[in-house]
């Protein structure tokens, strides 16, 4: 584990101690038991309460990590608007500099520590101008623990509350969503190794065309190292020319993601899966694209009402492939929540394995009926 990140997620974790509780909640619980694992306890970083978050003695990569959970899980609409307009503009430069041909395949362990190093690296890499209005939005975030202002922006929080009451009062949409899906089907099927290797790809965003090592990455995979290839969305229309001249096309499917144009698959004369089920060696896998619908336009989207219509029409199936995340907490972000259909498929069918794109990380979550939802980016082999 590299010591400066070590030393920052600890940084990151002490201010966390200082948040408040209903925008402390909205960070998955995965994602700050990474950083408690990786951290190094012994750094001896501690918030001083005389001084404000800006005063902090705190590391520039401490300060990125913020600034990253504040445009994930706090920041309004139109902040992440604006935030995402501004990373689409850089993404391919970030990506060049981003992953060397080596890290895209380590072992999950590897890869979680991999991608909290990456989400530090992403804001490092972006303007100052830009990063400092990050810093700045963050620390209307926080607060001291005794109630006093840190920094002249937060109000005072009620800490004498009955317990269950503070509870009730943050219980979140998508928690209670999931809880009832939890109470009507119960547990999810026991995960089988069905020994079907699936390499998937999966928000390329044009890396495959202006990024030789991911292209050469894909060209050194022999087409004996995988049964299928599956598309999980966002590739773009160059990078589909690049994937048709690497993998056989009976072997390729896919669904679309939310920057895709609706027929894109067809248009590439790749099947689309969205929504269907395909056999292959005697495993059934779903499909279902896109994420919840945020702007206007013929692209990989749908209403939360329209998932959950498809899910309701989908056939059985062991394992089920997706852009977007399931929906299991809510933290009023339309882009990146989740889709219910996707959640509802999953419950309903007891699916065991649920593996997915759009978030460009990857990530794994258990769900409460035990289903592993795993998050992948660029390029997967997977043996399932």
């Amino acid at each position: 584990m590299n010591e400066i990140y070590a030393n920052a997620y600890q940084e990151v974790i002490e201010v966390l101690k200082y948040t408040k509780k209903e925008d402390l909640i909205k960070i998955p619980k995965f994602k700050i038991d990474i950083y408690k694992k990786y951290m190094n306890k012994n750094n001896g970083f501690k918030i001083d309460k005389t001084k404000s978050l800006e005063e902090q003695d705190i590391s520039n990569e401490a300060k990125a990590i913020l600034a990253n959970l504040y445009k994930d899980y706090w920041a309004t609409d139109y902040e992440k608007q604006r935030i995402e307009t501004k990373e689409n503009y850089d993404l391919e430069q970030i990506a060049k500099e981003k992953y060397s041909t080596d890290d895209l395949f380590k072992k999950r362990e590897i890869k979680q520590e991999s991608s909290l190093n990456n989400e530090t690296s992403m804001v490092v890499l972006k303007k100052d101008k830009w990063y400092k209005k990050l810093i700045d939005s963050v620390k209307k975030i926080f607060c001291k623990k005794n109630n006093k202002l840190i920094n002249g922006e937060c109000k005072q929080i009620e800490m004498k509350q009955n317990k269950f009451t503070i509870q009730e009062k943050y219980k979140n949409k998508g928690e209670i969503f999931e809880e009832e899906l939890f109470k009507k089907y119960g547990e999810c099927r026991k995960k089988v190794l069905h020994g079907l290797r699936i390499l998937f790809i999966t928000d390329t965003h044009n890396c495959l065309t202006y990024t030789d090592k991911y292209i050469n990455y894909l060209k050194k995979i022999h087409q004996e190292d995988y049964d299928i290839c599956i598309i999980l969305g966002d590739i773009t229309g160059l990078d589909f020319d690049a994937i048709k001249a690497i993998i056989p096309n009976d072997r390729l499917y896919g669904i679309i993601g939310n920057h895709d144009s609706i027929n894109s698959l067809e248009m590439n004369n790749i099947k689309n899966i969205n929504g269907q089920v395909i056999e292959c060696k005697g495993v059934k896998i779903a499909g279902i694209m896109g994420s919840n619908r945020y702007k206007n336009g013929d692209y990989g989207m749908m209403t939360q009402e329209e998932c959950l219509e498809l899910a309701k029409k989908m056939e059985y199936a062991d394992i089920l492939v997706s852009h977007d995340k399931a929906y299991i907490y809510d933290r009023n972000d339309n882009v990146h929540d989740g889709l219910k259909g996707i959640t509802e498929y999953i419950y309903k069918n007891h699916i065991p394995l649920h593996i997915h794109g759009h978030l460009h990380e990857e990530m794994e979550e258990i769900l409460k009926n035990g289903t592993q939802s795993i998050g992948l980016y660029i390029i997967k082999l997977m043996e399932v």
